[in-house]
């Protein structure tokens, strides 16, 4: 077969597909699932979720905390997001329409993405995770006062750094862990070097102060985390409460006693349940939330189950 016949043929086959490629009815939408929690709870039924695909803002709302929001959109059936100069598929000999422009290569989020939500009006940047279509993301919003607020993340991150997670929040921003041995860890969105930030990440089952400059929505997208072991040693702990809303003393049931619980609430109040109190009217502390941080005195060392 001599070579103006074989570049014929190429170009036959190029024209063909691109043919094909415009002739084709609309890709089957893709849904995406995920649950919106606002402060530890599911969001009310009706809260408004918008979302934009690339071209246009997508509306829905919740009904029991989930949402769902349909991508209408999609790929052109020979146009590829991550290759969209199409160099990869031609280099494999595979057809391909190259595509510039978000309106033209539009696909659902990837993983890694910022993901701008607005949430009842308030805007809302999270970090898409690679488990984002599937029914088990959990969207999650804490809201956070102005001063410091003593929290925990209520889902399990795939990306944990801390650089990553408060990326989308205003103005600056420091947070503390105490990591039980008597050690502070510290990131300061204006420290003024970068070896001086010496938190890294923020994990499930651990506290944290967080200071904000003003009141804004922490968002973050993760899998909603199951049954939690956490590591209570002698002295205080810093942890983080990630079951839904138990009362005390239900909540620590199963932890040998003495057992001391400090909870710094969202109007700067301190709350207190000690299991030797005097007098029951002495224990402030009537329950634990998730999404909150808590002190807890351990005299013994020994496994919290959560």
């Amino acid at each position: 077969m001599n070579n103006k016949l074989i570049c014929s043929l190429l170009i036959i086959t190029m024209f063909s597909s691109l043919v094909l490629a415009a002739d084709t009815p609309p890709p089957i939408p893709t849904e995406y699932w995920g649950r919106l929690m606002i402060d530890g709870a599911p969001a009310a039924d009706g809260t408004e979720v918008k979302y934009y695909d690339g071209s246009e803002w997508i509306t829905t709302t919740t009904v029991d905390g989930w949402y769902n929001i349909i991508m209408t959109g999609g790929d052109s059936p020979l146009s590829y997001n991550n290759d969209r100069d199409c160099s990869i598929h031609w280099a494999a000999e595979e057809a391909c329409i190259p595509c510039t422009s978000d309106a033209d290569c539009i696909e659902g989020p990837q993983e890694g993405d910022d993901v701008n939500l607005v949430v009842e009006s308030s805007d809302v940047p999270v970090k898409w995770t690679d488990d984002a279509s599937s029914g088990e993301t959990q969207i999650n919003i804490i809201p956070l006062k102005t001063g410091w607020n003593m929290r925990s993340l209520p889902s399990d991150e795939i990306n944990n750094s801390v650089e990553r997670l408060i990326s989308g929040l205003s103005g600056q921003v420091v947070v503390w862990y105490y990591d039980n041995t008597g050690t502070w860890l510290v990131y300061d969105t204006e420290a003024p070097q970068p070896w001086l930030n010496t938190l890294t990440a923020m994990e499930y089952g651990k506290a944290y102060w967080i200071r904000s400059d003003i009141n804004q929505n922490f968002g973050f997208a993760g899998s909603p985390a199951g049954n939690t072991l956490i590591n209570l040693q002698v002295g205080w702990n810093f942890v983080g409460f990630n079951a839904s809303d138990i009362g005390l003393p239900d909540a620590i049931s199963g932890l040998a006693e003495p057992i001391v619980v400090w909870e710094y609430n969202e109007s700067g109040v301190w709350k207190v349940y000690d299991t030797e109190s005097p007098q029951p009217w002495l224990n402030t502390l009537n329950k634990m939330r998730q999404t909150m941080g808590y002190w807890i005195k351990s005299a013994i060392a020994q496994v919290w189950e959560i």
